[in-house]
């Protein structure tokens, strides 16, 4: 049984070089993702809605401690290619990840709904990670959870975090968009890391970006 999952990361070139050059992968944080409604709940009290504000502090809370790493089950989506590479100028970075550390994002059509007296609330409302509205389907998101307390993050300028590459999170390739250029030194540091390299190009028979 194959207990690990290739996935992929979508990167602007001049970010995804640094962090293959520095041997790690920025953790994103809540307030800084770009989905308004990411760790957002319908939370109620006796069935009537909490004041926004309310949710707004605890969404403060675990920006502190908690952070993911994001990847998408496929590499093919010209649309991911779009928003998050740079239109098609970045790459892509294909990782082995252990299925253990991987979490399938639900896509719902509405938020989730936790009453704020069940006793298991905070585990439910930890559990909005897992889910997007479902127009992000897409993206077919997988996600690792970081606790941004552990010893292993990686603080750069006191505010951007990354954790390093490390055999639960290995690099095995990188893909150019289609616009994308590398210098010769760009395609040296891959060879002496022993991460395999591959180009892009459009599907003649669907509207899929594939390995050339």
């Amino acid at each position: 049984m194959n207990n690990f999952m290739r996935v992929f990361h979508f990167i602007n070139k001049e970010h995804g070089f640094d962090d293959i050059k520095n041997s790690r992968i920025k953790i994103a944080t809540i307030n800084k993702l770009n989905d308004p409604f990411e760790f957002y709940v319908n939370f109620t009290s006796l069935g009537e809605p909490l004041e926004e504000e309310y949710l707004d502090r605890v969404k403060d809370h675990y920006d502190k401690i908690l952070g993911f790493l994001c990847f998408s089950e496929w590499l093919e989506n010209p649309v991911q290619w779009a928003h998050y590479a740079d239109n098609h100028n970045g790459i892509c970075l294909e990782f082995e990840v252990p299925l253990k550390n991987l979490v399938k994002v639900e896509y719902r059509e509405t938020p989730l709904t936790i009453e704020s007296g069940d006793i298991d609330w905070r585990k439910k409302f930890v559990a909005a990670t897992e889910s997007k509205y479902k127009h992000w389907c897409y993206e077919r998101e997988y996600r690792t959870i970081i606790n941004l307390e552990s010893a292993e993050c990686i603080i750069r300028n006191g505010e951007l975090l990354f954790m390093p590459f490390s055999e639960d999170l290995v690099l095995m390739s990188v893909y150019t968009g289609l616009h994308c250029k590398l210098s010769e030194s760009d395609k040296m540091m891959l060879k002496d890391k022993g991460v395999d390299l591959f180009g892009t190009v459009k599907d003649r028979n669907s509207f899929s970006i594939v390995k050339a």
